[in-house]
C-alpha cells in the first residue's frame, strides 16, 4: 500500500474520531437548551393559572367586564405557550389546554354587565370556577415537575456525553498514533537512514526517491489538513463559546423567571389577603364584628343546596328574629357613642351564644339582630331558651358610669325539613311583629294562627288596591245630639269598605292598609267627595244642613296639596264642614307649618275637631295651642259614668278645661240614656252613641231624622 493511501487511512479514522467527538457534545448540549427551554415555558404558563386564580378571587369580590377581558388575554397567553412541543409530547398539557378554553367559556358567559343577574348565582358560577382551577393548578404543577425532570436527564445525558467523549479521546488517539507511526514515521526513518547512507558510491535507489517525492506530496496533504482541522476547531469553539453564552442566558432567565414567580406569588398572596380582609368587612358588621345581611342570605344559599344535596338532618334550627326596644332613646338621650355601647353588648351576649360551627348571629339592620342555633328540643325547649336570653339582653349596660337600659323583642320559628332559611326567617320576623305588638320585652313563638293572619292581610292589602277604583269605599253616618235637648246638631261620616267577599269592613281593617300603600290622601278624598255628596242628599230631604264632621288623617293634613285643592273645590261649603284629626297626630308639639295649614282652613269656613282627645300622648295645651273648635272625648271616660263618680268627677275637669279655653266639647260611645243625663250634667255640649242611633247609611238616616221628634238645634 502506498505511503499517501496509509496516511489517507489513518486521516479519515481521525476524522470519524473527531467527528463523533463534536457530535455527541453537540446532542447534549442541545438536547439540555431544550429542556431548559420547557422548563421557563411551563413556570411560565403555571404563572399565568396563578393569575387565573388571582382574578377569580377578584372577579368573586367586585365582578366587572374588565376582568373578564383580563381572563380571556390570560387564556390565549396559556394557548400559546402550549402551542410548542409541549402540547405535542405532555399529556397534562393537552389536558390543561382543553380545561383553559372550557373555563373561559365558562367565565364568558357569566353576565358581569347584567345588572339584573343575582349576585349569589354569580358568586356560585365563579366558585365553581375556582374549584376548577385547583385542577388547573395541579396539571402545571405536574407540569413544571415533568420539565425539571427532563432538564436533571438532560444535564445527566450531557454529562455522560462528556465522559464518552473523554473515553473515545483515550482510546482513540493512542490506536491513531500507532497507525500514524506505522504508515509515515517509520517510513520516514527508513527514508532519513537511505539519505545519510548515501554516496556517490551508493545514489538513493529509485524507490527512496519515490518514497521522497511520497512524503513531500503528503506534506503538503497535511498542512491542508491541518489548515482545515485548525478551521474546523476554531469553528467548534465559536459554536462552544455560544453555546456557552447561550446556556448562561439560559439560566439567567431561568433566574428571573422564578424571581418573577416569586414576585407574582407574593403578589397574589398580598391581593389574596386584601381580598379576604374585603371580604370580611363586606360580609360582617364592623361595630359588633357579627356577620351582616349579606352573610344571612350567602348562609341562606348554602344552607338551601346543601339541603337539596343531602339526606335530612336529624337536628332541628332555631332561628331568632331579635328588635331592641327604645334604642331610639338612647341615641337620642345619650349619643351615638352610647348606642354603639349597647349595640356592642348585645352583640356580644348574643355571640356567647354561640357554642359550636353550626351556631351563626346576625346584625342586619340598626338594632336587629337575627341568631340561628343548632337546635333539636321542642317549641317549648325553645320559649325557655328566649326567655332567658330576653333575661340577658335586658341586663343594663354600664357606659360612663351611666347604666343603660333597653327592652328586647323576640320572634322565633323552627326551621321545617326541606324549608328555606329566609323563609323560615319570614315566619320568625312575623313572630317578632307580634312580640311588639303584645306590649314588647317577650318571646313570641310562630304560629299557624299567625301566619295566616298575615296571609288574609296580606290578601286584603291586595285587595285594597283597587279598592278605590271599583268604588268599593262607601260611607255611613252617626247623628250627633245636643246633650240637654238630644236635638240633632251633626253626623259624623264614617268610611266603610264593602268587600266583595268580606262584606262591609270598619276603618279599623283599611286604614293602616291605606297607609302601608300610601293611598291615604286618595282615601281621605273619596271620603270628603261622598261626604259632601251626602250633605247635598241630606239637605234636598230633611230642608236643613247638619254640621258634617269627616275625618282627616295628619299625612293628609300635612300634605302640601290639601289647600289649593279645597279652594278650587267647587261644592266645598261655606260653613258647615269640620275636620277630625286624632289626637296622636299632634304628639307633644306643633309645628309653625301646621299652625299655618289649620288657620287656612278655618279660613275657609272648615272647624277643626281633636278626635279620640284623651287616648294619645299630647298634653292638653300642645292639643289647645292649635285652638280647635271642638273635643271629640273618647268612649273610654264614658262607660259607665252615671255609676262612678270618679270617673265622672274626671270627665268633668276635661269638660271645665275645654270650656275654659272656649272649646265646645262632644262625648262619643255614650250607649245608656244614663251614661247621656250624666254627661250632660258634667257640662258636654254634644253626644253620639248607640243610646240614639248606630251607624246608619245616607238613606237611613234620613228615615230615621223624618221619625224623631227631635227639634233642629
Amino acid at each position: 500500500m502506498r505511503l499517501v493511501e496509509k496516511s489517507g487511512f489513518v486521516a479519515v479514522l481521525s476524522g470519524l474520531l473527531l467527528t463523533s467527538v463534536i457530535g455527541l457534545l453537540l446532542w447534549g448540549d442541545l438536547k439540555q437548551t431544550a429542556a431548559h427551554k420547557n422548563y421557563d415555558r411551563a413556570n411560565a404558563i403555571k404563572s399565568h393559572v396563578t393569575a387565573f386564580g388571582a382574578l377569580a378571587m377578584e372577579a368573586l369580590q367586585r365582578p366587572s367586564k374588565r376582568i373578564q377581558q383580563q381572563w380571556t388575554n390570560e387564556a390565549q397567553r396559556v394557548r400559546d405557550r402550549l402551542a410548542g412541543p409541549i402540547a405535542d409530547k405532555e399529556a397534562d398539557a393537552i389536558q390543561l389546554e382543553m380545561i383553559t378554553t372550557e373555563l373561559s367559556q365558562a367565565f364568558g358567559a357569566i353576565g358581569f354587565d347584567n345588572k339584573n343577574a343575582s349576585p349569589q348565582l354569580r358568586r356560585i358560577q365563579i366558585g365553581r370556577l375556582i374549584a376548577k382551577l385547583q385542577q388547573m393548578t395541579e396539571l402545571a404543577d405536574r407540569l413544571v415537575e415533568n420539565s425539571q425532570a427532563n432538564r436533571v436527564e438532560a444535564a445527566r445525558v450531557f454529562k455522560t456525553s462528556v465522559w464518552t467523549t473523554v473515553g473515545l479521546l483515550i482510546l482513540g488517539v493512542p490506536l491513531l498514533w500507532l497507525g500514524f507511526r506505522s504508515a509515515a514515521l517509520k517510513p520516514l526513518k527508513e527514508l532519513t537512514r537511505d539519505v545519510a547512507e548515501a554516496t556517490l558510491e551508493r545514489p538513493l535507489s529509485a524507490a527512496a526517491w519515490q518514497r521522497a517525492d511520497e512524503f513531500g506530496l503528503l506534506g503538503r496533504e497535511f498542512a491542508e489538513m491541518q489548515n482545515r482541522l485548525i478551521s474546523a476547531f476554531d469553528e467548534v469553539a465559536d459554536k462552544a463559546r455560544r453555546l456557552e453564552q447561550s446556556n448562561r442566558k439560559a439560566q439567567e432567565a431561568a433566574s428571573q423567571a422564578l424571581e418573577a414567580e416569586r414576585r407574582t406569588r407574593d403578589a397574589l398572596d398580598a391581593v389574596r389577603d386584601a381580598q379576604a380582609a374585603t371580604a370580611q368587612a363586606a360580609r360582617h358588621d364592623t361595630l359588633t364584628g357579627l356577620g351582616n345581611r349579606t352573610l344571612l342570605e350567602e348562609l341562606s344559599l348554602e344552607l338551601t343546596e346543601a339541603a337539596g344535596d343531602s339526606r335530612p338532618d336529624p337536628c332541628g334550627t332555631l332561628l331568632l328574629a331579635i328588635d331592641l326596644d327604645r334604642f331610639k332613646d338612647v341615641n337620642d338621650t345619650y349619643g351615638h357613642a352610647a348606642g354603639d355601647a349597647v349595640l356592642t353588648a348585645c352583640g356580644q351576649r348574643l355571640r356567647n351564644r354561640i357554642k359550636g360551627d353550626r351556631d351563626f348571629a346576625f346584625r342586619i339592620g340598626g338594632d336587629e339582630f337575627v341568631l340561628i342555633l343548632d337546635f333539636d328540643g321542642s317549641e317549648t325547649h325553645a320559649q325557655w331558651y328566649c326567655d332567658h336570653l330576653l333575661d340577658e339582653l335586658l341586663c343594663p349596660t354600664e357606659y360612663k358610669g351611666i347604666d343603660l337600659s333597653v327592652g328586647a323583642s323576640i320572634g322565633l320559628a323552627l326551621l321545617a325539613p326541606g324549608e328555606p332559611l329566609l323563609n323560615a326567617l319570614k315566619r320568625a320576623d312575623l313572630a317578632l311583629y307580634e312580640a311588639k305588638h303584645r306590649g314588647r320585652n317577650q318571646a313570641v313563638a310562630f304560629s299557624a294562627t299567625l301566619g295566616a293572619a298575615h296571609d288574609a292581610k296580606l290578601r286584603l292589602i291586595n285587595d285594597f288596591k283597587t279598592a278605590l277604583e271599583r268604588d268599593e269605599i262607601t260611607i255611613e253616618v252617626q247623628p250627633q245630639v245636643c246633650a240637654r235637648s238630644y236635638a240633632l246638631q251633626g253626623i259624623e261620616v264614617l268610611a266603610r269598605w264593602d268587600h266583595p267577599e268580606r262584606g262591609r269592613q270598619s276603618p279599623a281593617v283599611f286604614v293602616e292598609i291605606a297607609e302601608e300603600l300610601k293611598l291615604q290622601a286618595d282615601l281621605d278624598r273619596r271620603v270628603l267627595d261622598l261626604a259632601l255628596d251626602a250633605r247635598k242628599t241630606i239637605e234636598a230631604e230633611l230642608g236643613y244642613i247638619p254640621q258634617v264632621s269627616v275625618n282627616v288623617s295628619a299625612r293628609r293634613l300635612t300634605s302640601p296639596n290639601l289647600l289649593e285643592e279645597l279652594r278650587n273645590r267647587p261644592d266645598l261649603p261655606e260653613t258647615g264642614l269640620a275636620f277630625e284629626v286624632l289626637e296622636t297626630a299632634f304628639l307633644d308639639s306643633v309645628t309653625g307649618e301646621l299652625e299655618l295649614t289649620i288657620a287656612a282652613l278655618k279660613d275657609l269656613g272648615i272647624k277643626i275637631e281633636v278626635d279620640d282627645f284623651g287616648t294619645g300622648h299630647a298634653s292638653f295645651a300642645s292639643v289647645l295651642a292649635l285652638k280647635p273648635d271642638r273635643l271629640k272625648i273618647d268612649r273610654m271616660f264614658v262607660t259607665g259614668i252615671d255609676k262612678d263618680t270618679q270617673r265622672r268627677d274626671l270627665l268633668r275637669g276635661i269638660v271645665d278645661m275645654a270650656n275654659h279655653v272656649s272649646v265646645s266639647t262632644i262625648v262619643e260611645g255614650v250607649e245608656t240614656f244614663g251614661e247621656a243625663e250624666a254627661a250632660a250634667e258634667v257640662g258636654a255640649d254634644t253626644l253620639q252613641g248607640f243610646a240614639f242611633a248606630r251607624p246608619l247609611s245616607v238613606e237611613d238616616f234620613i228615615v230615621w231624622a223624618q221619625k224623631q221628634e227631635l227639634r233642629v238645634a
